[in-house]
């Protein structure tokens, strides 16, 4: 297969160059997208509560015993999902803002 550049054909030095220069394009522009870790916000980074602070909440809020506590975004913002395994067997899930540690939902 032979590379021609302006209808002249290009040696491997020529080839190459092109290959590289296409290639670096290529991935310049999907790097940002490709890790989504990349783009941290710094609200996230500020957002960040204690684990002791997120449990006495839900032990205030629904008592019992927690499953689960999931960092998620609602509407923009840093949000705590905390599954819990209630006293009387049945599962309950509450969604806490970030920042304030509000109830924003209760199921």
């Amino acid at each position: 297969m032979a590379l021609c550049i302006y209808g002249q054909r290009a040696g491997w030095p020529r080839w190459l160059a092109v290959l590289l220069a296409v290639t670096s394009l290529c991935f310049e522009s999907t790097g940002a997208s490709a890790n989504p870790h990349n783009n941290v916000s710094i609200e996230a980074a500020e957002a960040l509560r204690p684990l002791r602070d997120i449990y006495a909440v839900v032990a205030r809020e629904m008592p019992g015993r927690v499953l689960r506590i999931k960092r998620i975004r609602r509407a923009g913002h840093q949000a705590y999902a905390v599954r819990v395994l209630r006293a009387d067997g049945k599962r309950g899930d509450i969604v806490l803002d970030g920042s304030t540690l509000a109830v924003i939902e209760r199921h």
